[in-house]
């Protein structure tokens, strides 16, 4: 009887600490397993330094978004004024959309949630 006891007790603090653990990483969401996907994606990175190069000073506005898409998959919404860009977390390009003319290879890809995480705004 004292050692079924004792397991339920040892079973009921794991289970506790699992869920303070759970807790405490809340506000730090991985993304692309990285912490920080503008300063942890090498691709991301680059794309941003490209960017900077070409945008910078000029009137246009360009913006990164960290978004999610079919369902739960993570993606990032790269938009320069008119055309966007769907890339996912290994910097593959999905599709692009172009507003002006209607023009799209995202036939039925739906963005759940948009997270503005970069941008350039010369306007």
């Amino acid at each position: 009887m004292k050692t079924n006891i004792l397991k339920l007790a040892v079973i009921l603090l794991i289970f506790a600490g699992s869920l303070s653990s759970c807790e405490k990483n809340k506000g730090n969401k991985m993304v692309c397993n990285v912490k920080n996907p503008l300063t942890d994606l090498p691709w991301l990175k680059d794309k941003v330094a490209e960017l900077t190069s070409l945008y910078q000073g000029q009137s246009s506005h360009i913006a990164i978004w960290q978004c999610t898409y079919g369902g739960g998959y993570v993606g990032f919404w790269e938009g320069h004024e008119n055309v966007a860009f769907l890339f996912d977390c290994n910097g593959d390009l999905l599709c692009t959309m172009n507003e002006a003319t209607g023009v799209t290879s995202c036939p039925g890809v739906d963005i759940d949630l948009k997270k503005l995480i970069w941008e350039i705004n010369n306007n």
